[in-house]
């Protein structure tokens, strides 16, 4: 007996040594200081896939490694470096990696803050699509490695449809939109696009084109000619790619690295995740007036926290902005709240309980949206309450109208066997059954209340933009604008990122404080969040594999009753 409680000890506490140590050792490494970087460093960013605006939900990567740089990470280390003395300069590591108009121009902004600093700043690419070479073009010099390529093909849309699919499956949707530029519905009942979507798209693209390629030729040099033949050829080779003026040089990173760290031994860098543990105190941009961030982004859910959904991809949780906004409400130490917004929209009721919650707080204190690339739909709704909305010019801002409705899986059942009887004990017991289409009263009871929520929203817009009915409207019912077609018809009060939000003196300097608050790995395996952050991280990775890197539309099959904004 006494050696099988021996042995019993023993296995335990091995085991108990076998979990602990590495939370010990993360613990550790997570309480570590960091002096920063040593004098003469190169700031070094790569961007190799889909940039979030603010770090994401945890994964299961997140214990093994730095998460990749974020918009917000990129824009606040620029801004550090551009007054900090040990960095020499920053070289952007760029693969093939996508990033939205509004995202890049921040990015531009802040290189443009740094070269007027004095400090030089490069780009090098394996492989640069239209979005490395928008970005490399506000650089000092792009270098492409010597057996590269440039891919210059000019801008395009895809519109998925999957009325065929549903179709062959059987399935009926039963939808109703507001209204006709409201276009997520084609996907479910066209098989083409309308007229007004085509519309759309053309008046979005046309407008984000011809700014895009005003800033290529103003600082690559090139004409409109030239870009056009480029993008007939659309692959570059890279000798062809110096001799156009897309890139400056052919070099290997180790020759670039060689030409950089002059009389050293090696090239003192520093990575944007090692850089982000330098605080803004440090170098002198940061000040006593605190203003609270509270970021948000990808599709917008029911409740919950941040997550990657298995049908919506990247999705934020409203609850967990509520209770941020929540927070910096009642804090006296918080002046202003930054509401940083990245969404495409999602449900109507997530919608406007963070709407209500931006209202509470503009109670009592400023509030100002700052949009990323994205704030359409549910996005604007919870944008307008807000005192002040601050668009990109190449963002995209309105879509202002809903869909609501239901599928009819019934025929799928049927084609599996599947028989039922229907035994309603009321004139509407099957209202949102996913088993019957809607009656005709039932259809014109659906739009009556459809119009009815839609002619509300028209009205809080109106209200709180000071602005008659008619002219919301007139930009409502489902249209899509950039920031500059938003400001037009006062949907927004300014164009600009992160840094217009707030009309500050240059040498008054704020405290920012972002939510939701980062947490090491430590503190997630403390939460319990690690088997969410498992599966995170399946569901990012194949939404990757498939092509859906980033916040995308609604097409996920949902059976309860669902109002999309």
């Amino acid at each position: 007996m006494l050696a099988f409680l021996r042995t019993f000890a023993a296995v335990t506490l091995a085991l108990w040594l076998f979990v602990t140590m590495p939370l010990l050792m993360l613990l550790i490494v997570a309480t570590l200081g960091d002096e920063g970087p040593r004098p003469h460093s190169w700031l070094t960013i790569r961007l190799s896939e889909s940039l979030l605006e603010y770090y994401g939900p945890p994964t299961f990567r997140t214990f093994f490694e730095d998460p990749p740089p974020c918009l917000m990470e990129i824009t606040e280390n620029l801004e550090k470096a551009a007054v900090d003395d040990r960095i020499e300069g920053v070289i952007f590591r760029l693969d093939m990696f996508s990033a939205g108009l509004g995202k890049l121009d921040e990015i531009r902004a802040g290189i443009r803050r740094v070269r007027a600093a004095g400090k030089p700043v490069y780009a090098h690419g394996t492989y640069l699509d239209n979005s490395g070479v928008y970005l490399g073009s506000e650089c000092d010099s792009t270098f492409l490695y010597p057996k590269g390529r440039v891919f210059l093909t000019g801008p395009g849309v895809i519109l998925e449809h999957l009325k065929g699919t549903l179709d062959k499956l059987s399935i009926r949707p039963q939808l109703h939109r507001i209204e006709d530029y409201k276009s997520a519905t084609e996907q479910f009942t066209t098989e083409r696009a309308s007229k007004e979507t085509l519309e759309n798209v053309d008046w979005l693209v046309r407008d984000m084109s011809a700014a895009a390629d005003s800033v290529l030729t103003a600082n690559t040099g090139l004409t409109p000619e030239n870009l056009s033949e480029l993008r007939e050829r659309a692959i570059l080779g890279p000798e062809a790619a110096v001799d156009a003026g897309v890139v400056d040089e052919l070099l290997w990173w180790d020759e670039l690295t060689d030409r950089l760290r002059g009389p050293r031994d090696d090239l003192r860098s520093v990575s944007s995740a090692d850089y982000a543990d330098v605080d803004r105190k440090q170098v002198g941009v940061s000040g006593k007036p605190k203003i609270a961030v509270v970021h948000a982004q990808g599709f917008i859910g029911m409740g919950g926290e941040d997550r990657y959904d298995t049908v919506w991809g990247l999705t934020m949780g409203v609850d967990r902005v509520i209770a941020d906004l929540e927070e910096v409400r009642e804090r006296d130490d918080v002046k202003a709240i930054l509401l940083r917004w990245d969404t495409p929209g999602g449900t109507i009721v997530g919608s406007e309980q963070i709407a209500r919650a931006v209202t509470r707080a503009r109670e009592e204190k400023p509030v100002v949206v700052s949009i990323a690339d994205d704030a359409t739909s549910g996005g604007y709704m919870m944008s307008h309450p807000a005192n002040l909305i601050v668009c990109p010019g190449n963002g995209l801002v309105g879509s202002i109208g809903s869909i609501t409705g239901k599928f009819n899986v019934r025929g799928l059942w049927e084609m599996l066997g599947l028989t039922f009887d229907d035994i309603p004990f009321g004139p509407n017991a099957f209202l949102y059954s996913p088993l019957h289409d809607f009656t005709e009263s039932q259809w014109e009871r659906i739009e009556e209340d459809h119009w009815a929520g839609y002619n509300r929203w028209i009205e809080e817009v109106a209200r709180d933009r000071n602005l008659a009915f008619e002219e919301v409207d007139a930009a409502g019912r489902g249209r899509v604008w950039t920031g500059r077609q938003a400001l037009e018809r006062n949907l927004v009060d300014r164009i600009g990122g992160f840094d217009d939000a707030f009309e500050l003196d240059p040498d008054r300097r704020v405290a920012l404080e972002h939510f939701p608050r980062e947490r090491s790995p430590i503190e997630i395996l403390l939460s319990g969040d690690f088997g969410p952050a498992v599966f995170g991280e399946i569901v990012r990775s194949a939404r990757s594999a498939l092509g859906r890197r980033g916040p995308s539309p609604p097409t996920g099959l949902r059976w309860e009753p669902i109002r999309l904004e």
